[in-house]
């Protein structure tokens, strides 16, 4: 309004004022969705690296248990080792399996946050599209105005001249003549 010096008011200047708080909640909802998937991410590298390491030491433990049966021939020692084996195995499942659904939560992040982007990305369009209407209709108004200003100007003009003229030639008194 600050740009626009004329009476003109845009009559779509409260939907304008809509879109752009819509198109600003929009805005951070995306953001907090983005904050969320980098949040999920960094928790799912984090799950990653702890199931990296229980397989590595399943894989340590393997090749124990194949150097135990290589070299020892003691049952005790080598049910032992199978028995661990088979606890880290377990424990490698479970590790798996936390990173299979932290897997899900990223997908879902990131499924929450494309959404949240397209809701950006369509009231963005929408305030982008009145503002453009907005733009152009006030240039069609502040035309109107000036020549409604130029015709009202004109008016006075011919009445200050005919006023003037009447005066001239002596019809009539001053007094008669209105102006306005």
């Amino acid at each position: 309004m600050s740009e626009n010096p004329t009476p003109v008011v845009y009559p779509l200047e409260q939907v304008l004022a809509v879109k752009k708080r819509r198109a600003e909640i929009a805005e951070r909802e995306m953001h907090e969705k983005q904050n969320i998937l980098l949040q999920e991410r960094e928790q799912l590298l984090y799950i990653k690296k702890q199931r990296d390491q229980v397989k590595q030491h399943h894989i340590d433990k393997l090749n124990q248990l194949r150097s135990i049966l290589d070299r020892e021939a003691r049952t005790n020692a080598l049910q032992r080792a199978r028995n661990y084996v088979d606890l880290v195995a377990e424990r490698l499942r479970t590790e798996e399996e936390r990173v299979q659904k932290q897997q899900h939560q990223v997908d879902t992040a990131e499924a929450a946050f494309e959404m949240a982007r397209q809701v950006w990305l369509q009231r963005r369009k929408e305030v982008e599209k009145i503002e453009k209407h907005r733009k152009e209709w006030l240039q069609i108004a502040w035309k109107e105005f000036r020549k409604e200003e130029a015709k009202y100007i004109e008016e006075v003009g011919t009445l200050i001249y005919m006023s003037v003229r009447a005066r001239s030639k002596g019809e009539g008194s001053p007094d008669e003549i209105v102006l306005f």
